[in-house]
């Protein structure tokens, strides 16, 4: 048996190359050789497959195979729970006690690397893995339904653009994360697209254009990982149709109601992790507490919980919701591809065509608890650049 998954392995697939790994790791019908073990599991993790993360993080951290780790252990658990592991999350936690903050800040950025590289494997576990291109966005599939978009009366911050309604979905994909800002660096470099000639931040006098501003200066430090902002919903549109003419599969920004639908995660709570917006800091980055002591004159009433961070947070930070989908609430504002109507009489079920005003979602990383809840909506110009802004990619 060995043999033969030997040479499917070697020719790529999966779960030959996942049964080897296990036959290796307890020595079922081979010698036992840790090594081998995480020779094959590398194979697989590097996939994107989460029982394989999980895998190697336990043997770098218990120093099967390869020297012992916990910062190598802990960047393999960080990925795997990023997918939904629990005992990968669980581990993390654990290692999280013994490790000074420094190592564990490198840990996450090595697993933050290795989860935006995992791919997903077309076919299931049995297929050949899918070489993905090399600009294609991580996706999560969401099987389509039905639900009640909008906010009930007694929802607190609820404001009147939030008519409850029904709405079913089809099927679609959606990006696990935001667009980031190295993802849209290779945009503006092969369409040489123009920067903005200004971004909109707040400042004491309220919202201010800047013409210093743009995605490239937004006023804040960022890196290739975090959220791209200063970018309008017509930039959003364009950076769709050129990863669509990139990869040949037919991305766009999603409906009102997709997004909405994606961001509860199968919940009807006013935000994915349930009612309490100081819950927030665990599952998303808000105007809070940190945010006040940098702004002591801030105007707007934050969260009652400190996140430690004031402006943008690079990818796979904080929780996911329900659906495996990163910062759907907080971080910075989502474009969708809806004209924006305030009575929601079925423009959010459809993608616009020309339009002079579109809608954002989500809250972003400096807002109040009245704008991070699932049913929350920022219409605005199509054309216009805030530095709370950026947007996620879907596809049918």
């Amino acid at each position: 048996a060995a043999h033969w998954y030997r040479q499917a392995a070697e020719q790529g697939y999966v779960a030959a190359q996942l049964e080897l790994a296990l036959m290796y790791a307890t020595g079922r019908g081979v010698s036992r050789d840790a090594g081998q073990a995480v020779h094959w599991y590398r194979q697989v993790a590097g996939k994107g497959y989460a029982s394989a993360q999980y895998a190697l993080g336990t043997m770098y951290e218990n120093g099967e195979g390869v020297p012992g780790d916990d910062v190598e252990a802990y960047a393999w658990y960080y990925a795997a729970a990023a997918q939904g592991d629990e005992q990968a999350d669980r581990s993390m936690m654990r290692l999280s006690r013994r490790m000074p903050p420094s190592e564990i800040a490198r840990a996450r950025q090595l697993g933050l690397d290795r989860e935006l590289r995992g791919a997903t494997v077309a076919g299931g576990s049995a297929g050949r893995a899918a070489e993905p291109h090399a600009l294609a966005p991580q996706m999560a599939r969401i099987r389509g339904g039905c639900f009640q978009m909008g906010s009930p009366e007694s929802e607190a911050g609820r404001a009147a653009n939030e008519r409850r309604h029904r709405v079913c979905v089809d099927d679609f994909s959606i990006g696990r994360y935001e667009v980031m800002r190295g993802e849209y660096a290779a945009f503006v470099r092969e369409k040489g697209r123009a920067w903005g000639d200004e971004c909109q931040a707040y400042e004491a006098e309220g919202w201010v254009a800047r013409a210093d501003r743009s995605w490239r200066t937004p006023g804040f430090a960022q890196t290739e990982t975090h959220p791209v902002v200063c970018v309008s919903l017509d930039d959003a549109m364009a950076y769709a149709r050129w990863i669509s003419e990139e990869t040949g599969e037919p991305y766009r920004l999603p409906t009102e109601a997709e997004w909405e639908y994606a961001a509860r995660g199968g919940t009807d709570t006013s935000r994915y992790w349930g009612d309490d917006p100081g819950d927030a800091c665990a599952y998303a980055n808000v105007g809070d507490l940190t945010l006040k002591e940098r702004y002591p004159g801030w105007p707007w009433t934050i969260h009652d919980c400190r996140d430690q961070r004031v402006y943008t947070l690079p990818m796979g930070h904080h929780r996911t919701n329900g659906y495996g989908l990163h910062d759907m609430l907080g971080n910075v504002w989502e474009w969708t591809c809806s004209e924006y109507d305030e009575g929601y009489t079925g423009a959010e079920e459809r993608c616009a065509g020309d339009s002079a005003h579109g809608v954002a979602r989500g809250g972003s990383w400096s807002d109040s608890p009245r704008w991070v809840r699932s049913a929350g909506r920022f219409p605005s110009a199509t054309g216009s650049r805030f530095d709370i802004i950026g947007f996620r990619l879907a596809r049918d």
